[in-house]
Formats: C-alpha cells, structure tokens, sequence
C-alpha cells in the first residue's frame, strides 16, 4: 500500500460515515413526522445531522481535490519492514483505539502498530473507557508478520510489557507524570536495571535516550516535514519518526512503545 492508496482508504471511511449520518437524519425525520410534528419542527430535529452531512461533504469534497496531486509511489518489490530505516512517516487510520500506519519516506506502507482486539464491541465502548483496559499491540510488517507485541495492564499509566516475535521480554515500559514538571517514562531489562528514558519536549515533539550515557535513540517530531518528502503527503505536519544511526532493531522495537504510549490518546 502507499500513501495514496492509504488517503483512499480514509476517504472511503469518510464517504462511509457521510452515509450514516444522512441514513440517521432521515430516520428521525421520519419518526418525528410521523409521530405528529410538523414539517418545520421535525427539520429542527434533524439539524444535527444536517450540519454534520455538510461538514462530511465538505470534508470528502477537500480530501478528494488533494489526493488528486499526489503522485503515484513507486511499490517497493521487497518487503517493507519498520525496523529496517532510520526515518519513517506515521499516518493514523480511524479506529476506536490507535492504529498507526508506517511509512517510508517514499509513501510506501512498511508495516503498522495496531490493538491485536478487532470486533464491533470496539466501536461501541466510549474511547475514554477503552483506553483504561488492558491491552494487546502488534508491531508487523507490510505482510502482517508481528515484529513485537506490547501488552499494557489496566489503567492509562500501567506498565506495558515489551516482547518479541518469540514471546522474549524485551523491556517493560512505565510512565511517571510529575506535577509541575515534564512528562518522563523509562523502560527497564527484565532484571529491573532502567536502560532507556523518554521525555517530551511538548505537545508535538519527545526524544528517547541511553539511560547511562545519554545516547539519542528516537526523536518523534510533527510540522518539520522535509520539502523533499511532501509531495507524498498531504497533511505538512505529518508525523516524522527519526532513529539514530547505529539504533538496534530491538532499540527501535522499544522506541515504538514510547510512540504507543505517547499517542495512543489521540484522536484515531
């Protein structure tokens, strides 16, 4: 998949949520004139959905009009991977919780961080309630073989526990909040020994470091998008995931739990 077939996808789910809210609409139309309101009266009742029609056409009519400038990306002929590069593009499908997808910077999807939970009950349960209970993300590829798999305990700080493909601990991830300062987290070895630590810098912009030697490992930014790459991308604060050279693939596995955590609170 590349990052025009990616914008199609949102739009289809655009185009999908744009139906319902018409198929709504017109249903409690018909239930309010039917039930003895008058014409005006039962429009009124409709108002809201009216007004979410127009910003769902809008919204398709404007997406459409962009992705006609995107150029058609070149498909890799190998195997993307998210571990293989030292920078990639994040996009965010819509979804009760995260679903990240992973670019490369030539728009091409090299693999995605999603919750291993997949069914209808995940649409229904509010957002703010979800995110409270524990939870299974897959690190794969761009053919779905899982690279790593993050498992978080109840609560929106509780630890999350890093494993490989083989079910080996890499690390468990925890979050420390501090009042008045900034957010910090750190992962610790499975002995306990704290090995890596994340801090962010501000709402859109956090690093991960070496704990004993203060070797930069990830820096996630957003709105500094080279020139260069954004004729792939339509949105110019498009997520940009940097590692450092020299960052092991299992370096990188641990930086994408501190994207999970960071982002997971978003809107999807």
């Amino acid at each position: 998949m590349t990052t025009k077939h990616y914008y199609q996808k949102i739009h289809s789910i655009y185009t999908a949520e744009l139906v319902a809210y018409f198929v709504v609409g017109l249903l409690c139309f018909l239930f309010a004139w039917l039930n003895g309101f008058d014409i005006i009266l039962a429009a009124c009742v409709t108002c809201p959905f009216i007004v979410l029609v127009l910003f769902s056409i809008n919204r398709n009519f404007r997406l459409k009009s962009r992705m006609k400038k995107l150029p058609e990306a070149k498909v890799a002929d190998e195997e993307g991977s998210p571990l293989t590069n030292s920078q990639y593009f994040l996009g965010f499908l819509p979804a009760p919780t995260l679903h990240m997808a992973i670019f490369s910077p030539e728009g091409n999807l090299v693999g995605s961080l999603k919750d291993k939970r997949e069914n209808i009950w995940m649409w229904i349960i509010p957002a703010s309630l979800l995110i409270f209970l524990p939870r299974r993300y897959i690190l794969s590829d761009s053919n779905g073989h899982v690279l790593c798999e993050y498992r978080s305990r109840f609560g929106l700080n509780g630890d999350i526990e890093i494993l490989t493909s083989e079910k080996e601990q890499l690390g468990r991830y925890k979050q420390s909040k501090q009042l008045g300062k900034k957010s910090t987290s750190n992962v610790a070895n499975p002995y306990g020994i704290r090995q890596y630590g994340g801090e962010i810098l501000h709402g859109s912009e956090f690093i991960v470091e070496q704990t004993y030697d203060k070797r930069k490992i990830v820096h996630y930014s957003c709105g500094w998008m080279p020139a260069y790459y954004s004729k792939h991308f339509l949105d110019p604060n498009t997520p940009l995931l940097t590692f450092t050279e020299g960052a092991t693939e299992d370096e990188k596995r641990i930086g994408y739990c501190f994207c999970l955590d960071y982002l997971q609170q978003q809107n999807h």
